[in-house]
């Protein structure tokens, strides 16, 4: 008889509950085939009208009855590599199964053990995830949108560049090929280094998409297209 594996169960608890944990006016959207990003929530208002406010979720699950053992997460430096990149912060969330809890702090807010090839990030019981959280959440992304003036974007996109050029595609995970995306012109589109944009043109071997913060659209290659998360064809409310 097949059995599905625990780790399996847990990934599928853990985006449940995660889901379940937020706001009525808060979605959350799964990425996968994930590269070291589980989800994305978007914030909606009280009426139900985008904010424009978005954030990344790193899910890391544990059945290990201690928290202090849960809340210290091995990740590869290559992961905070690329997260470096992003226009986006990121979320990491650890489901404690034992409790049905989470405990969540934004990446670059963690302390962390700095290894040559690894580094353990610790989160603390203060990180207990609940409704108290949220509007430090919000007031945080008020905040990073300063992240993301011309400078510092142009900074992200210049190690996005370096980041994919010395990545050795051996070096990857077994399991992480991405099915390619197709889009239609005008889909309204986010890339999580370059931000929103809008679908120029788009084929087989190529997509062009004109991002808000530039003068001229940027190519990928159909290969890229698993990088971008889909917003429809109207326009997105943002202040980014």
């Amino acid at each position: 008889m097949t059995r599905r594996p625990r780790s399996h169960q847990l990934e599928t608890e853990s985006r449940t509950a995660f889901s379940a944990s937020l706001p009525a006016g808060w979605l959350f959207r799964d990425l996968a085939p994930d590269y070291g990003l589980d989800g994305i929530v978007e914030v909606f208002d009280e009426r139900g009208v985008a904010t424009g406010h978005l954030f990344f979720v790193q899910l890391k699950a544990t059945d290990n009855a201690s928290i202090n053992s849960s809340l210290r997460v091995q990740l590869d430096r290559r992961t905070l590599d690329y997260y470096s990149t992003l226009v986006l912060p990121v979320l990491l969330a650890v489901f404690h199964s034992p409790t049905w809890e989470f405990y969540a702090r934004w990446v670059e807010k963690l302390s962390a053990l700095r290894e040559a090839r690894s580094t353990t990030l610790r989160l603390s019981v203060e990180d207990k995830w609940g409704s108290d959280r949220y509007s430090a959440i919000l007031q945080d992304l008020e905040l990073v949108w300063t992240a993301t003036e011309v400078g510092s974007r142009a900074l992200r996109i210049q190690r996005y560049y370096h980041h994919r050029r010395s990545t050795n595609p051996a070096d990857k995970p077994s399991g992480t090929s991405h099915p390619i995306q197709r889009f239609s012109k005008g889909e309204r589109v986010l890339h999580s280094v370059f931000g929103l944009g809008t679908v120029d043109q788009e084929s087989e071997n190529y997509l062009y998409v004109q991002f808000d913060d530039d003068d001229m659209a940027r190519k990928f290659n159909p290969g890229d297209t698993w990088e971008f998360t889909k917003f429809g064809n109207s326009p997105v409310a943002t202040t980014i």
